[in-house]
């Protein structure tokens, strides 16, 4: 995924103190691992571009990973424009992964007469789907590794099986800084990890599905007593 580099720098919006902080809760809740969607909306010409402009900012300034499109009438006809322009899927993006659905998103391997297939949609939505949570799990190894700078992952067994692959892996540090919205604690913590890898014809990874128990980390870090229940 790609930061905000479109979203042009932009002093607070005068007069929208109250928007400004109900959005600037929701980066927080964010950071702090809560998913959650906002819609801004409104008329033309009251300043929803400048609130959205101060809004990326403050998510940038939290190491939140912007990204950023723009709608038009005129593309009411083009698939996924929106999702295509804040991913920069385009057939000549550097990305490979990027490159192939930019490649889809363009009609290669669609039905006949260059018409999408009747699984254009799913396919299309799967792609993009691994593709945000590849990077965001990229996002959260530096994440994990600025709040653990010891951090030390150990393979402590690998059981390979036809295109798959599972990894038993323990990971290990100590907090030295922000992490979850916890403030740096000194306290070590180990965890342990299964990993689940599917690998395509060309050795690469391809999929992946992940278990971590957090459970066992947030109470290693004090966050949540020890033998804590959870409904």
């Amino acid at each position: 995924m790609r930061d905000a580099d479109r979203v042009s720098s932009a002093p607070p919006p005068v007069g929208r103190s109250v928007e400004l902080a109900l959005a600037t809760a929701a980066v927080r809740a964010l950071v702090d691992g809560r998913a959650g969607a906002l819609v801004v909306e409104g008329e033309a010409g009251i300043g929803k571009t400048h609130l959205v402009q101060a809004l990326a900012e403050e998510a940038r300034s939290r190491d939140v990973t912007v990204c950023y499109g723009r709608a038009h009438p005129f593309e009411r006809t083009r698939p996924f424009g929106v999702v295509a322009a804040s991913l920069d899927l385009r057939r000549r993006s550097p990305d490979r992964r990027r490159a192939a659905v930019g490649a889809l998103l363009a009609g290669e391997g669609a039905g006949a007469g260059g018409q999408p297939g009747g699984d254009f949609q799913y396919r299309v939505v799967e792609e993009v789907v691994d593709l945000v949570e590849s990077a965001c799990a990229e996002h959260a190894v530096r994440g994990y590794r600025a709040a653990f700078r010891d951090m030390r992952m150990d393979v402590i067994e690998v059981l390979p099986s036809g295109d798959r692959t599972v990894a038993r892996v323990k990971v290990s540090g100590t907090q030295t800084g922000d992490f979850m919205g916890l403030p740096a604690s000194g306290r070590h913590a180990e965890v342990d990890l299964i990993d689940i890898m599917r690998f395509d014809d060309a050795g690469l990874v391809c999929e992946h599905w992940g278990v971590a128990d957090m459970l066992s980390l947030l109470q290693q870090l004090g966050a949540i007593p020890a033998g804590a229940a959870t409904a």
